[in-house]
């Protein structure tokens, strides 16, 4: 070690630098004063002396430096040029404020200390905020004022921060120029005292540093001059030896230490050959007492030349006796290390063994100590393991975390496998450095083996418990559940055990339920008396009600106090259900045989009833069945059913009737018997299988009866009017077809002659037309209207039919399209009277396009046509669709139409209004009737008179 590192290491050095100035706080390093070695208390002496000379000679520099700034401000002419390198040298630079044109002036070295460029212009304002803020602004602000307000002169240091944002130590020097009564200018110099302030910062911490070690030292420490007396002593000498300051300066050297001592000469030698010494010798203190103390010296020269030496001296006697102390403690350590029953080890940084007791190295496979030390895990382990091992140690060491009781599976060097429990601690020395790990290592094989045996008699007994077909828990002495099994959680409406542990009853069950239960837990705990076999019932939440036999066991500790309870329930709600439907049916059953006399007597008085066996031989026979079958009860015990035949049925119709009830089923129908005297009468029968509960086989049957011949007959009767009404209708529906057949060439032919006398009449008109007087051409217009009129009536007749017997293919028709098309055909009538066709969302349907056409065209013209005068004809067209038909309406602002007319208008030829006031035949509204029947519709009206009318027509989807 050098002597840097000597002083590096004497103590740490803290300090705080103020803004008003610095000062500077130390602190001796205890630590090494008390763990120092000889030979590094003597560098610290030297330093000691080295660092005064070093104060001494920086002391001078500044006073040099105060002779040079002294000089500077005499200003002697003839060392004017001398004095400006000077001043560059020591960065020294001037400033001037003149105040009557506010201007500043700085020097090139000012510009320079501040680091600014060399045109820089400064002003007063930028000048002053270079000076770092707060307490350095506020100080240099106040001197300018006092020295333009009352002529203050300055010398002060502050700090500054330059162009390039560095904090710099500055000497400021400022004076005023005053003419007459007002100050004119400030002016002065600007120095970087950078170096020079660090340097005084250094002396006094240097100062500071040694004088507090000497005085606050915990060892002695003496200076003495070449005549071996001494001129110097700390209070920590005076404590140890005794003495006041001036008894011990005025002694010689000798009385303190025992001459006599071989050690003593030794050092005596040493110093005077080296230059330095240390050991240990007997001290002496004042009232004789001698004690065991360490020391060193140096020899050190004045700077007048003459010799003189430091002592350094410590009190060993506690050390001494702590050595002695440690000695016997680390044998008696080692001592319980070796014997203790766990595997015990030191490792260092590289995870080498350091220490091993007897379990380690043995358990390693070696014989001794020494075979294991300075070896890592892969000597004696397998790779895996070791590696592990190591990763470990590496952790402990890294992050300084501790392992605690980590159990491992384990395989010793023999080959033998062990469960251990393994700890590793961080190894630390006296600076709190981990310098390696400690390990301690448990063989838990037999625990965990019993252990294990444990775990499997506990899952064997969860299993079982859990399987159970019973409810079963555990409480503590709260009534919490401590456990339950899967039967219990369950049952609450939970689908895991820990949704119910922790909880009592007041958290599972309605406020009763769980009252009774807490109270039963209660007299358990309190008692120390089972409850055993108690059938309770409980409810829960959802309302459900459920019987338990239930049994509430105290559980005692292995002191015998009551810990808990174990509960047992086995669920008897189905018996309990059992019992009272058994009790139910014993009434009903009660109930029933006295009632069956009543009741058989009723069925004899309205039913025929028989029992037959599998083989349809009757056994049983009530008087009804002798009454209707004409013979008595003794002549139908023991015949068969087939004595009833009457020949009405199939055979398929027995054999099916026999297939249902041989296979247990309940079979219902009609029979067709015929009576003794050869009668015939209708019964409606119900035959029920008896089945034997044992075997599941049929063992006999019992058939009720209803008489309904006279049903029956009435059913034939109606059967037999229905033939003869279809009958007609079938010769009906012939006669309309022959009938409409004939209509329609009947109106065919008689457009022939029709079209003949239109046409002869109105060539006679045109012919003779000069020649005819206004009546005769009056009549030959009345000839040709009528013919045309009877041409129109004829063509409607001719529609009416077709619509009647045209069947036409039903298609899918667009609505909407059919009511554009016959805007398009109403076009000149619509712009003749001024109307409008309003068309809402119009359906396609299944329809005849021809029919559903000619229906909104009648229809629509209908509306035109029947206006009143000068009123514009409005028709709106909408349709309203339901689940299974579409709705359609045609609306008209028109003449309308009175109640009493709504069902004539639709009769063939039927009209309301004069021929000279509306033209028309009267069978436009019935063909429309008929296309709607023809597509399985209705149509009807709704009007208001002089407001209009509203014709509806439905068209099934």
């Amino acid at each position: 070690m050098n002597m840097q590192d000597t002083a590096d290491n004497i103590g740490n050095i803290s300090n705080d630098t103020t803004n008003a100035g610095t000062e500077m706080a130390y602190t001796i390093d205890e630590y090494f004063l008390k763990t120092a070695t000889n030979e590094q208390l003597r560098e610290y002496i030297t330093v000691l002396q080295q660092s005064n000379v070093q104060l001494q000679k920086q002391s001078d520099a500044f006073e040099a430096e105060k002779a040079l700034l002294e000089v500077e401000r005499k200003k002697d002419k003839h060392t004017i040029a001398f004095m400006e390198e000077t001043k560059i040298m020591n960065r020294v630079g001037g400033w001037e404020l003149d105040l009557i044109h506010h201007q500043l002036y700085w020097s090139p070295v000012t510009k320079s200390i501040h680091e600014v460029a060399p045109n820089f212009e400064p002003d007063l304002e930028t000048a002053i905020c270079f000076y770092k803020e707060g307490k350095n602004r506020d100080i240099i602000r106040q001197l300018l004022k006092d020295g333009e307000e009352n002529g203050t002169s300055w010398d002060v240091e502050l700090q500054i921060v330059t162009g390039n944002c560095n904090e710099i130590w500055v000497r400021s020097i400022g004076k005023s120029n005053w003419d007459g009564e007002k100050c004119t200018r400030l002016y002065g110099t600007f120095q970087d005292i950078e170096e020079q302030k660090q340097q005084k910062i250094k002396l006094r911490a240097s100062e500071a540093k040694y004088g507090s070690i000497a005085s606050n030292a915990m060892y002695g420490i003496m200076v003495a001059n070449e005549a071996n007396q001494l001129t110097e002593v700390n209070k920590a000498a005076l404590d140890m030896f005794g003495y006041t300051e001036a008894e011990f300066i005025a002694l010689p050297l000798k009385v303190f230490f025992d001459v006599t001592d071989p050690g003593f000469r030794a050092a005596g030698l040493e110093i005077a050959k080296e230059g330095k010494a240390s050991g240990t010798v007997t001290g002496i203190t004042k009232n004789g007492a001698r004690f065991p103390c360490d020391f060193c010296s140096n020899l050190f020269t004045y700077e007048d030349g003459t010799s003189g030496y430091t002592i350094m001296v410590a009190d060993v006697t506690e050390s001494k006796k702590k050595e002695r102390i440690i000695t016997e403690e680390r044998l008696l350590l080692r001592t319980l290390i070796d014997n203790l029953p766990a595997n015990i080890y030191v490792k260092d940084l590289l995870s080498k063994k350091k220490i091993a007791n007897k379990v380690e190295y043995e358990f390693c496979g070696a014989a001794t100590e020494a075979e294991v030390l300075g070896k890592d895990d892969y000597a004696y382990f397998p790779a895996e393991i070791a590696k592990r091992n190591i990763e470990e140690d590496q952790s402990v060491i890294a992050t300084g975390i501790a392992i605690i009781n980590k159990e491992s599976f384990f395989t010793s060097a023999s080959g033998k496998k062990k469960w251990l429990a393994k700890s590793k601690m961080p190894l630390l020395d006296a600076l709190g450095k981990i310098v390696g790990l400690i390990g301690i290592s448990y063989d838990i094989t037999d625990r965990k083996e019993a252990e294990h045996a444990i775990i499997e008699e506990r899952i064997l007994l969860r299993t079982l418990i859990d399987n159970l077909p019973m409810n079963v828990y555990v409480k503590d002495m709260q009534s919490r559940k401590t456990l339950v099994n899967r039967a219990e959680y369950e049952y609450m409406g939970a689908k895991s055990e820990e949704e119910v542990l922790g909880k009592d009853d007041t958290d599972l069950y309605p406020t009763e339920s769980s009252r009774i239960s807490l109270a039963e837990d209660r007299e358990v705990f309190a008692t120390g008396v089972p409850i055993i076999g108690k059938e309770t019932t409980n409810t829960r939440h959802d309302g459900s009600t459920t019987w338990f036999l239930s049994s509430k066991i105290p559980l005692k500790n292995a002191g015998g106090e009551i810990i808990g309870l174990l509960g047992l329930s086995y669920n008897i709600t189905n018996r309990k259900k059992t019992e009272a439907q058994l009790l139910e049916s014993r009434e009903i059953m009660q109930q029933s045989l006295n009632e069956l006399s009543y009741q058989r007597f009723a069925i004899d008085q309205h039913a025929v009833v028989a029992v037959t066996d599998t083989k349809g031989t009757i056994v049983y026979a009530n008087d009804k069945f002798a009454q209707i079958s004409k013979y008595t009860k003794e002549e139908l015990m023991g015949q068969n059913h087939r004595i009833l035949k009457s020949g009405h049925h199939p055979k398929t119709f027995y054999e099916d009737m026999y297939r249902t009830i041989a296979s247990g089923k309940v079979w219902k129908g009609e029979f067709c018997n015929r009576a003794k005297d050869g009668s015939i009468y209708w019964v409606d029968s119900t035959i029920v299988p008896f089945i034997d509960k044992i075997t599941g086989k049929v063992i006999s049957y019992i058939s009720i009866r209803t008489d309904i011949t006279d049903r029956k007959n009435h059913e034939m009767a109606l059967q037999h009017l229905s033939d003869q009404n279809k009958k007609k209708t079938d010769e009906l529906a012939i006669i309309n077809k022959e009938l409409e057949q004939f209509a329609y060439i009947t109106s065919h032919d008689l457009q022939e002659p029709l079209r003949m006398v239109s046409s002869f009449l109105q060539l006679l008109e045109k012919k003779y037309h000069n020649q005819l007087d206004e009546k005769g051409r009056q009549y030959i217009h009345f000839a040709v209207d009528g013919a045309t009129r009877m041409k129109r009536l004829i063509m409607d007749l001719l529609e009416y039919s077709r619509a009647g017997t045209v069947k036409e293919v039903f298609v899918k028709v667009n609505t909407q399209q059919v009511v554009e098309d016959l805007k398009q055909d109403f076009g000149s009538m619509i712009s003749e009277k001024n109307g409008h066709i309003i068309a809402g969302s119009l359906p396609v349907i299944n329809g005849s396009l021809t029919q559903l056409r000619q229906l909104f065209q009648n229809l629509v013209g209908n509306a035109l046509k029947y206006q009143k005068p000068d009123n514009a004809p409005t028709i709106s067209i909408a349709a309203e669709e339901s689940n299974t038909h579409w709705t359609f309406s045609v609306k008209d602002n028109g003449i309308g139409i009175e109640p009493a007319f709504f069902n004539k208008i639709f009769v063939i030829f039927q009209r309301l209004h004069n021929r000279d006031e509306y033209s028309g035949t009267g069978i436009g509204l019935a063909i429309c009737k008929k296309i709607v029947e023809n597509h399985h519709g209705a149509i009807w009206v709704e009007s208001v008179m002089g407001e209009g009318s509203c014709f509806y027509f439905t068209i099934p989807k």
